[in-house]
């Protein structure tokens, strides 16, 4: 007999505005207005933000995946960098041998301010 997958990760919604994700569909807002928020061919939402009001989507395992990513590249670079790297919430992401490329900003001062580069 096989066993359940305890392991099985939970389902999130996020805004597609603020920074607020949850587990529970139940304390979303009813959206409103759907035919004037919701182009064609676009997923419909679960509700509306209860915190900013804009609509709130079901996160595919992908995009859950690409957030991981995303955070673990700002961990070990973009933090440590002293603001030289950034992230973006939507880089790009792409798999390789061994690891993943995470899509970074980097920033290279003007040539004139030599005080601004490392050695």
């Amino acid at each position: 007999m096989a066993s359940a997958n305890t392991d099985c990760a939970q389902q999130l919604y996020a805004c597609g505005n603020c920074a607020f994700e949850t587990p529970d569909p139940d304390i979303l807002v009813p959206a409103k207005d759907l035919y004037q928020r919701v182009s064609p061919g676009e997923s419909l939402p679960a509700g509306e933000c209860p915190e900013c009001g804009c609509l709130v989507h079901a996160l595919s395992t992908e995009s859950r995946a690409s957030a991981e990513l995303i955070e673990r590249a700002r961990a070990r670079y973009a933090m440590p960098s002293d603001d030289d790297i950034e992230v973006d919430d939507d880089a790009r992401i792409s798999e390789g041998e061994g690891g993943t490329w995470v899509q970074a900003w980097v920033w290279v001062p003007d040539a004139a301010d030599s005080s601004a580069i490392r050695t």
